[in-house]
C-alpha cells in the first residue's frame, strides 16, 4: 500500500496542522512549503552536513524507507508532522556544527 502525504491540498503544498510554531522556525503554517520545494531542501541539507539519511530517519522519527522513499520518488509525499521533525533535526545538526541552512523553499 502506497504512503500518501495525509497533509497536503490538490496542489501539493502542506497543509496546516496543530503544532507549535516554536517546534520548526520555517514549517510555519503562514507560508508552508510545496511537497517537491520541501524534498529540495532536504536533499541539498542532508548533502551539506554529510548526515546519512539512516540517521535523519532515526533522530526524526521516521522510518528508513519511508524518507528515503520520499526523498528518492518525486511523486511520494511526506506528513507535515513528520516534515517538522525531519527540519527540526536537520537544524539542530546544523546548528551543532556552526552551520547555517537556508529557509525551507528558497
Amino acid at each position: 500500500m502506497g504512503q500518501h502525504m495525509r497533509n497536503t491540498t490538490p496542489s501539493g503544498s502542506l497543509k496546516k496542522a496543530a503544532v507549535p510554531p516554536e517546534q520548526s522556525p520555517d514549517l510555519d503554517s503562514a507560508q508552508l512549503p510545496e511537497t517537491d520545494s520541501f524534498r529540495a531542501w532536504v536533499r541539498s541539507s542532508v548533502e551539506a552536513l554529510g548526515l546519512p539519511v539512516t540517521r535523519l530517519s532515526l533522530a526524526s522519527g521516521m522510518s528508513l524507507n519511508t524518507l528515503s522513499r520520499f526523498l528518492r520518488c518525486e511523486g511520494s509525499e511526506i506528513q507535515l508532522g513528520s516534515a517538522r521533525r525531519v527540519e527540526a533535526e536537520l537544524r539542530a545538526r546544523a546548528k551543532e556544527r556552526g552551520a547555517t541552512l537556508p529557509g525551507v523553499g528558497q
